[in-house]
């Protein structure tokens, strides 16, 4: 009678470690597949012109959709908890905040400035690697024009 128990109680302990490495087997495949997922941007030179103010309209309370820029790009930040509701950077929906990327900051007088102000190397350096950050991340739907009037 006691062999019987254990042999179930081996039986049982295979399966539990079974089923677990069977699901960390799966988990790591599902992460794997979803860095393996290459976002496609479309070419610079087809993307659509908008102004700061029309950016200014995306920003998750006006449209649903929720866009940010970042050296002169716009990004649909929109599935993403951090860019809307309360989400940590939902202070950059709707407006241009590289300057902010750059310092690291909150600052309202670093909104929409991009170009407009000096950035210091180490700043432009941090700047690239967030840009680097939302192009492999975030599709692009415009670029921003500096020439184009608000209407």
């Amino acid at each position: 009678m006691e062999t019987i128990f254990v042999g179930l109680a081996i039986l049982f302990i295979i399966g539990i470690i079974l089923i677990f490495c069977g699901k960390k087997k799966d988990d790591d495949q599902k992460e794997t597949q979803k860095y393996e997922e290459v976002l496609v941007q479309p070419q610079l030179d087809t993307l659509p012109t908008m102004t700061l103010n029309e950016l200014s309209k995306f920003d998750g309370k006006q449209n649903k959709k929720v866009y940010l820029a970042c050296k002169g790009l716009v990004f649909d930040v929109s599935d993403s908890e951090f860019y809307v509701g309360e989400g940590g950077y939902s202070a950059f929906a709707g407006k241009d905040c590289s300057v902010n990327l750059a310092r690291m900051s909150f600052e309202v007088n670093d909104y929409n400035k991009y170009g407009q102000v000096e950035l210091t190397l180490s700043e432009r350096d941090v700047l690239d690697q967030w840009y680097e950050k939302y192009y492999s991340k975030y599709r692009i739907v415009a670029k921003i024009s500096e020439t184009k009037k608000d209407n």
